[in-house]
C-alpha cells in the first residue's frame, strides 16, 4: 500500500483560494487526527454538513483520473466525511464510487463501506445497503453458500466481480450489516429438514430449543424456508 498518497494534498490546490479556503485547510487537522468513528465521527460531521464545500469535495473527486481507494492514507476519514454527506451529488458520488468496487471487487475499500455503515444509519444510506444486499447474496451463489430461497426477487448485479471474495469476506459484511442471522438460519434447517417429522418438529430442532415447544414465530417461519426451499408445503417433512 502506498501510503505517501493522500486525498486532501491531492484536493488542496483547489481550495487555496476561495470560500472554502478557510474551512478546508482546518479540515486538515481533523483528517491526519482521525483514529476510528467513536473518537472522530462529530468532528468530521461539522464538516460532511456543509453542502457547498461537500458538493466541491465530490466533483473533484468524481473528476479525478482515478477512483479513492485504500492506497490512500486518509482514505477512511474520507470516505467517512463523504458517506456522512447528505448533499445530493456527494450521494450519488458515494453510490457510484461503491457501485466501481463492486465491479473489481475491491474487497478491502468495501470491508471499510461496511464498517462505516456499521457504525451510523441514514435514510441516504439505504440504497447502499440494499446494493450489499443484493451484492453479498450473488456472492453467496458464486461461492456455492446457502442463499435464502423464499427472499423477494432482486435484481442481478450484472458488472460485479466476485472474484477476490471468500466465504470468510461474506460472513464478515454480512455480520457488519446485520444480515448474517438469516442465512444461519436457513442452514440449520436445511441440515434439519430430512431428520424431522414435521414443521413443528422441525422448528424447535432448527432453534435450539425444544423440539416439542418451539420459539413463537419458528414454526412458521421454518415452512416458509422448507417449503420455498424443498419443494414442499405442507405440514409434514417426510413421507
Amino acid at each position: 500500500m502506498q501510503t505517501d498518497l493522500s486525498i486532501y494534498n491531492s484536493l488542496r490546490p483547489s481550495f487555496i483560494e476561495g470560500v472554502h479556503a478557510v474551512k478546508f485547510n482546518a479540515l486538515s487537522a481533523v483528517i491526519s487526527r482521525y483514529r476510528d468513528y467513536a473518537r472522530s465521527s462529530e468532528q468530521i460531521k461539522a464538516y460532511s454538513g456543509d453542502s457547498l464545500l461537500m458538493r466541491d469535495i465530490a466533483s473533484l473527486l468524481d473528476e479525478a483520473p482515478r477512483p479513492i481507494t485504500r492506497e490512500y492514507q486518509d482514505f477512511t476519514p474520507f470516505l467517512l466525511l463523504l458517506m456522512l454527506s447528505e448533499e445530493f451529488h456527494v450521494v450519488h458520488y458515494v453510490e457510484r464510487l461503491v457501485t466501481w468496487y463492486f465491479g473489481y471487487c475491491c474487497v478491502d475499500e468495501l470491508r471499510t463501506v461496511c464498517t462505516i455503515l456499521s457504525e451510523c444509519s441514514y435514510p441516504h444510506h439505504d440504497t447502499l445497503r440494499l446494493r450489499f444486499k443484493n451484492y453479498l447474496r450473488e456472492a453467496r451463489k458464486t461461492l456455492g453458500m446457502p442463499v435464502e430461497c423464499n427472499a423477494a426477487v432482486m435484481l442481478k448485479m450484472l458488472d460485479a466481480s466476485y472474484e477476490h471474495l471468500t466465504p470468510a469476506d461474506v460472513g464478515e459484511f454480512e455480520e457488519l450489516l446485520h444480515l448474517g442471522d438469516d442465512y444461519e438460519f436457513i442452514s440449520r434447517v436445511k441440515s434439519n429438514y430430512l431428520a424431522s417429522d414435521n414443521v413443528t418438529e422441525l422448528a424447535g430442532v432448527s432453534s435450539g430449543f425444544s423440539a416439542a415447544r418451539p420459539p413463537r414465530g419458528y414454526v412458521s417461519a421454518v415452512s416458509n424456508v422448507s417449503g420455498s426451499c424443498c419443494g414442499r408445503h405442507t405440514t409434514r417433512c417426510r413421507k
